[in-house]
């Protein structure tokens, strides 16, 4: 008998390819067929929460000419796209895939991106801003901390934090671009 090609998919994480969500991708995996180190090899890049390599990084994995390529978030799905226009490319958590170019449609994606996106786009910092007003009626102020560089973020803010006005909240936002910078913020 012949044995059954072994697949390989390229993973890009933000900071390590470990947790909840990885566990039921594989999970996953396994439930249709596809088990690591039986008919599946998965070659781990991870950032450590250093988004100035994603491009180098994305640049690795495509070299490396995987069936396929998955990472979570709009910067690594851009470094990916960027990199690539021949191996598939699916993301995770991209709020705007259309806005940001990543994919044509929701529908039809085209290209060789495609991914989920389980954010609501246009109400998920304003639905927390909501929930903050609720359980602090008294606040008048807060800090929030992103990072600009990540374009769902750029996005979000421009869009969202002005509802926290309308809320009577003024936001103060803070920029975390590394793990470094997180204690200091």
């Amino acid at each position: 008998q012949t044995p059954a090609k072994t697949a390989r998919i390229g993973m890009l994480c933000p900071v390590r390819c470990a947790g909840p969500g990885y566990t039921a991708f594989e999970d996953e995996l396994r439930k249709v067929g596809w088990e690591e180190g039986r008919n599946l090899i998965i070659e781990r890049r991870a950032l450590e929460g250093h988004y100035e390599r994603v491009r180098e990084v994305a640049a690795e994995a495509v070299r490396s000419r995987p069936d396929l390529i998955v990472g979570p978030g709009a910067t690594i799905a851009r470094a990916l796209k960027d990199a690539t226009s021949e191996i598939p490319v699916a993301f995770s958590f991209v709020a705007r895939p259309v806005e940001l170019g990543l994919v044509q449609s929701l529908a039809r994606p085209g290209g060789n991106v495609t991914g989920v996106t389980a954010i609501s786009p246009g109400a998920f910092l304003a639905k927390q801003f909501e929930i903050l007003r609720d359980l602090l009626p008294q606040a008048q102020r807060i800090a929030l901390l992103a990072n600009s560089g990540n374009d769902d973020h750029r996005l979000a803010l421009a869009r969202e934090v002005p509802v926290a006005s309308q809320l009577g909240l003024q936001v103060d936002v803070v920029e975390v671009r590394t793990p470094e910078e997180v204690s200091a913020a």
